[in-house]
């Protein structure tokens, strides 16, 4: 929640120059199959046109599956008399592998299963909303919005087929800027997602 940009996509271009950031997120280290996030974005201000351009790159590998996603994204903001409203869309594709040969089986011949590697790619949008002040910042979006089926193949037994579906899932943000000293700032913040189904 630190890069609003990868949760809302109407953070995109609201600070006043370019900014990228680069970011790694592990989680349950030394597990197998333990969640990593690779992230990239970059996005910008153009002033005079009230709006914000961007790029987004994600890798993230949970256990047997990777997913990775690839977005442009696009804000228009619109000055209040103490704070800023924003509207933001984003688009892309979503890709998403699954290394079978890798699952860990009772039954190691499985014929209901593929055995090699299958993989999709699909077209993705979200949308979101944010509304900052000097002091308070409150935002919400929604991601996969096509909520597309993922059609699994590349595998050997073409009689059979794996089905997938990406859901929906909305996020929900907020926080508070708190001055504590002439050099110090405390922002208590809350992030809800919520995932369709």
């Amino acid at each position: 929640m630190f890069n609003k940009m990868l949760i809302n996509p109407s953070y995109t271009g609201g600070t006043d120059k370019l900014k990228t950031s680069i970011g790694y997120r592990q989680q349950h280290v030394g597990l197998s199959g333990a969640p990593n996030t690779q992230f990239i974005t970059i996005h910008a201000p153009i002033i005079k046109k009230k709006m914000g351009l961007g790029l987004k790159l994600v890798h993230e590998n949970v256990g047997v599956t990777n997913q990775n996603s690839l977005v442009a994204a696009y804000a228009y903001h619109i000055s209040l008399s103490k704070a800023k409203l924003s509207f933001g869309l984003e688009g892309g594709i979503f890709n998403q592998s699954i290394d079978f040969s890798n699952l860990i089986t009772t039954s190691p011949d499985d014929n209901a299963l593929p055995k090699n590697k299958a993989s999709v790619i699909i077209p993705d949008v979200s949308f979101g909303v944010y509304y900052h002040s000097e002091k308070f910042y409150f935002g919400a979006a929604a991601y996969h919005l096509l909520q597309n089926k993922m059609n699994f193949s590349g595998y050997s037994e073409s009689d059979r087929l794996v089905v997938g579906q990406l859901s929906s899932h909305v996020y929900v943000t907020t926080g508070l800027t708190l001055t504590a000293g002439d050099n110090i700032k405390l922002e208590p913040s809350l992030l809800l997602r919520y995932a369709v189904g």
